[in-house]
């Protein structure tokens, strides 16, 4: 089984398509790259959005911040506490409470980590804002469109592949094989999502070098911050922190497509399931948004928590290891299912 995953995966990196893929994301990359060093002087570039922390010329004026939020958390906190004691606040006003004292606690956190490190307003950028002075901010940006853009396209070439050799008749022949039907079509998953990882990190590290080239080495940072929690990346940081991100992605979304390949077998109907899992997410949160008033329900449904990062720019978003385990939790089972399914479905 190992000679033929090494022989698929061989086969796949030196086609066209995956070729062409790969390409079109280095150009990618190293065009946003150069739209942002033509761009740097623009007196706009560098106006941003920082976790709500106001525009600071001196660490003096920062420190008068903090302090005057935490009186205001402090407060808020109070208000709140006494509200539930007398029961003058119904559950709408309690949880807009409650948000209200993480955006405090998430602001307090974010200047307490740029004062201590000495970080100016202007040498700062929140996570998932594009920033063309910033080399984080645009490794990062550049990074969220290519896990995206290749997990999809996993998920697309994996889903055909048992629709395709049934279609094409092929299937009669490779399923003969010795490892059997099943551990082939577990042996052509594993090559195919290597493949992809393989990219990925290829442009992650196409990604850090034009950091370095096009961008000022040092000084600039991205924060992640949630909660009381805050991150400072610089942009070999950034680039590992949304490696790992972007590889939990490309890994769920090929998954998704094999379950989908091995329950359906039509090309076009097996697409169209997949496409809507992996992309369905930011639809299904509007939804909920739009009816809930803030996201409820959604962050519980699979489409919607692919994207483990979304904890930095989302206030209502699961962490990250909660995301994980309940992408988990819906991959797991169906994989186990689907196999026992397709082991025991007569394709001739």
């Amino acid at each position: 089984m190992a000679k033929f995953i090494k022989f698929e995966l061989k086969r796949a990196v030196t086609s066209k398509w995956f070729l062409i893929l790969f390409v079109g994301l280095a150009v990618m990359a190293l065009a946003i790259s150069v739209y942002c060093v033509m761009n740097r002087d623009d007196s706009s570039a560098g106006k941003q959005v920082l976790y709500g922390v106001a525009y600071y010329e001196t660490f003096e004026e920062l420190s008068q911040q903090i302090e005057t939020t935490k009186e205001a958390l402090k407060a808020e906190e109070n208000e709140l506490t006494e509200g539930i004691a007398n029961g003058s606040l119904n559950d709408l006003q309690i949880a807009a409470a409650e948000r209200n004292i993480q955006y405090l606690e998430t602001n307090i956190s974010v200047m307490t980590v740029l004062s201590e490190n000495s970080i100016s307003f202007d040498h700062a950028t929140a996570y998932h804002n594009f920033n063309v002075k910033n080399g984080a901010s645009v490794a990062i940006t550049i990074l969220f469109i290519s896990w995206i853009i290749v997990g999809l396209f996993a998920a697309l070439k994996i889903s055909c592949n048992i629709p395709s050799e049934l279609k094409e008749g092929q299937a009669k022949l490779s399923f003969v094989l010795p490892i059997g039907k099943t551990r082939y079509s577990l042996a052509r998953y594993a090559a195919d999502t290597l493949k992809f990882i393989l990219l990925y990190i290829v442009l992650a590290i196409i990604v850090l070098i034009c950091s370095v080239i096009f961008f000022e080495p040092s000084g600039y940072y991205t924060v992640a911050a949630v909660g009381s929690a805050a991150l400072l990346l610089s942009p070999p940081a950034a680039v590992f922190l949304s490696l790992g991100f972007g590889l939990f992605y490309i890994i769920a979304c090929s998954a998704i497509g094999y379950i989908v390949s091995l329950l359906i077998h039509n090309n076009v109907a097996s697409l169209l399931v997949t496409a809507f899992v992996c992309l369905s997410g930011y639809l299904i949160e509007a939804v909920d948004r739009g009816i809930y008033g803030t996201i409820t329900f959604s962050k519980y449904l699979l489409p919607c928590t692919l994207n483990i990062d979304k904890v930095f720019y989302s206030a209502e978003a699961n962490s990250v290891w909660v995301a994980i385990l309940i992408t988990l939790a819906y991959l797991i089972p169906f994989f186990i299912v689907s196999l026992i399914k397709f082991k025991h479905t007569d394709l001739n």
